[in-house]
């Protein structure tokens, strides 16, 4: 409690009588209201002060803090699953672009690679692509087996 006045005296908004009425509902003492104070507003101040020394009259449910955890963890799943999904939507398109321009330029393509590889290089870079390709695949099948089974432990 202070004696000296408002301790924001910068703050010109602040009224010095009612900062005096708060001050005075907050003291241990409940004295009567000094002589020219406002017996009304005083004994509102003090309902609000001592509202606001008790807890609030509602309690949370039982279990809340479980039931908000749980909530969340389902979100944070659902919000991994979608991106998950998303990324693998946007790799499949992706490729099927890249499929889909090799076909229309499949003619073009194959003349660049034969003249820079030789013929026998050519297969060889198919062979290497196709490797690339089902390596890619097998380590997404083992990451999501071991999420999987991560998820379900």
């Amino acid at each position: 409690m202070t004696t000296s006045g408002p301790q924001h005296p910068h703050d010109a908004r602040i009224d010095e009588r009612e900062w005096q009425w708060q001050e005075r509902a907050r003291a241990p003492s409940r004295s009567a209201p000094a002589a020219g104070d406002d017996a009304d507003a005083l004994a509102q101040y003090r309902r609000i002060d001592a509202a606001l020394r008790q807890p609030p009259a509602t309690s949370l449910p039982a279990g809340f803090a479980a039931t908000l955890a749980a909530r969340v963890r389902s979100e944070r799943r659902d919000a991994a699953r979608f991106e998950r999904r998303l990324i693998a939507g946007l790799v499949i398109a992706l490729v099927a672009t890249g499929i889909v321009l090799a076909a229309f330029n499949a003619e073009t393509l194959a003349v660049l690679l034969r003249a820079s590889l030789g013929q026998r290089g050519l297969l060889w870079a198919i062979a290497l692509a196709a490797c690339v390709a089902s390596s890619f695949g097998l380590d997404a099948m083992r990451r999501d087996d071991a999420h999987r089974a991560r998820r379900d432990a």
